[in-house]
């Protein structure tokens, strides 16, 4: 059967057929780019939302070195209390960098690594400072020493961290 021996009713049908078949082609093509699409946006999206929290968890552990050196050099009350609330802003924007990075396992291993030397700072050379300012009236070398000794470069660990951290998120 060839298409001269065909009705033109037949052919009409054939040819709008076709049509339709490239239509519904283009169509699915057209429909998986924008999931694509949607997809890249919505990863690009938290990466962003991550990247953000590490940079002001970042800021957050210099604005605590900061006010701890004001509170070792001025022993002022505003500045203690901030050093803390400084870590608990850390600590938080930590945590929600977590939650963007959606549970991958290579950004919340960098993440727990800056959390650790956070920690390490906080523990073996925030407290002892603090400490040892809040509790005498030694002179601020004296004070400064307090915890130096183990000062294994703590905030450029945490410093280090976070640019790793960044790398893997982007």
């Amino acid at each position: 059967m060839s298409l001269r021996n065909l009705s033109l009713n037949k052919k009409l049908i054939g040819t709008f057929a076709a049509v339709m078949s490239v239509c519904l082609l283009a169509s699915a093509g057209v429909f998986w780019q924008v999931v694509q699409s949607t997809r890249a946006s919505v990863r690009q999206t938290s990466a962003q939302t991550a990247l953000s929290h590490v940079d002001n968890a970042l800021q957050a552990m210099l604005e605590q070195v900061a006010n701890q050196r004001g509170y070792v050099l001025f022993r002022s009350d505003s500045t203690y209390n901030a050093v803390f609330s400084q870590r608990e802003k850390m600590i938080a924007e930590i945590e929600e960098a977590k939650k963007a990075a959606g549970g991958e396992p290579a950004v919340v291993a960098s993440l727990d690594e800056m959390r650790a030397a956070a920690d390490a700072f906080h523990r073996e050379i925030s407290e002892p400072q603090l400490a040892a300012r809040k509790s005498t009236e030694a002179p601020i070398s004296e004070v400064l020493a307090a915890g130096s000794d183990r000062a294994g470069g703590q905030l450029d660990a945490f410093r280090q961290a976070a640019g790793n951290t960044k790398q893997e998120i982007a």
